[in-house]
């Protein structure tokens, strides 16, 4: 028996069972997690109320094939997480995965603008399916040797900084004279806080040059919020920190439904009617079992202590990574915390040690240079798990580096 190694493994454990920030494996150790499965259960591993909502859910109907009749728990959900949207953003889709919800949000921009040019960001992550796949480019592994890549697809310069916006804005500028027209352009795709790129938020100016763009040209400004969203950026989205930038489109994942299969994507019912009836859809998407956990996901994110906690813990892990030299560019947007290191070898020594020493998981190195780690564990970190990873991370520096 194995599993396919495209899966690239981060440890080479075997987990049991998962319990809030923990992990345990076969024999009963346990592991603290720094990954979140990928920024997936920010709700911690197995919360109670999810697992309760999950069973009382599966108990009367599992299966609700939304062609055959809508489920009550969805109809529920799309209610409450119309709340959260943008103003005027009120439809929705689901399906199963990210890569999943950014197809169809493609195919969304494109039916509604009737263009087919798409224009994404430099080092960019969105997914592994065809045209998911064209759209990232944040590193080779992703697509090699996957191509040609799907056509129509266009990248640009994102600053890294406030003081890159005018040199980017001058780079579209100049793309735009070229082979991508405003007038030829669908919809531009960005993460406003990129993932796989590592955790760079993008800049005020730079957002709103975007949306100013599509408001004159027509095309559409569509947030991929898949690793950002539901409060792992410190707001329930990341568009919350550009209220003159507000996405006409938003597509979700990860984090949504506690770590059950459940993503989407949401506009405005204008722009959602473009979608014919049978233009796309899905045999799982809102699957009343993951609509249950979603609902669940919400009751507990609505309580303002949820955030206020992974607010003040992301400060103290930040506050922890600022001391040592030897970690450069430490930064955060909530608990998007990261850090880089100054080679691939030394990321992985540093997460190794970490490992082996103090039995605390972190994800592989991320960024186009392959030197990013990221800190993203549940929110719902206490103080406690906290120190434990602040104690670690001074041992580790200090066995590493020396003093630095």
């Amino acid at each position: 028996m194995s599993l396919a190694r495209c899966w690239g493994r981060v440890t080479n454990l075997t987990m049991k069972s998962a319990k809030g920030c923990f992990v345990y494996d076969t024999e009963g150790k346990k592991y603290l997690d720094l990954t979140s499965g990928i920024a997936v259960v920010n709700t911690g591993h197995c919360h109670p109320h999810i697992v309760k909502a999950i069973q009382k859910q599966a108990e009367e109907f599992i299966h609700c094939q939304v062609n055959c009749h809508y489920s009550e728990t969805l109809v529920n959900y799309c209610k409450r997480l119309e709340k959260h949207m943008p103003a005027g953003i009120d439809t929705f889709f689901f399906c199963n995965s990210g890569a999943e919800a950014i197809e169809g949000a493609s195919k969304l921009i494109r039916a509604h603008t009737r263009r087919m040019n798409i224009l994404a960001m430099n080092s960019a992550f969105h997914g592994r399916t065809a045209t998911a796949m064209t759209l990232t480019s944040s590193g080779s592994k992703y697509t090699s040797p996957c191509f040609p890549a799907q056509p129509n697809i266009h990248h640009c310069e994102r600053p890294t900084l406030p003081e890159d916006v005018e040199s980017c804005i001058k780079s579209l500028d100049l793309k735009s004279r070229g082979n991508m027209a405003w007038d030829s352009v669908a919809g531009v795709l960005i993460e406003p806080i990129q993932g796989e790129g590592g955790f760079h938020k993008m800049p005020v100016e730079w957002m709103e040059h975007l949306k100013a763009r599509c408001e004159d040209s027509g095309a559409l400004l569509v947030a991929d919020e898949i690793q950002s969203g539901f409060g792992r950026c410190g707001k329930m989205f990341g568009f919350e920190y550009y209220p003159n930038a507000a996405p006409d489109v938003v597509v979700f994942g990860k984090g949504v439904a506690g770590g059950m299969p459940f993503a989407g994507f949401a506009a405005s019912k204008k722009v959602m009617d473009s979608l014919e009836p049978s233009m796309h859809g899905g045999t799982y998407g809102g699957n009343p079992v993951a609509a249950a956990a979603a609902n669940a996901v919400l009751d507990i994110m609505e309580d303002p202590a949820f955030l206020a906690n992974a607010n003040r813990q992301a400060e103290r892990f930040l506050a922890a990574i600022e001391k040592y030299p030897s970690l450069l560019n430490p930064r955060a947007t909530g608990m998007m915390v990261a850090f880089d290191m100054p080679s691939k070898e030394a990321a992985t020594e540093f997460t190794s040690h970490m490992l082996q020493k103090h039995s605390i998981i972190f994800f592989a190195p991320c960024g186009i240079e392959g030197t990013t780690l990221r800190v993203m564990p549940p929110l719902t970190i206490t103080d406690e798990e906290t120190d434990m990873v602040v104690a670690a991370l001074d041992e580790t520096c200090k066995a590493l580096y020396g003093s630095q």
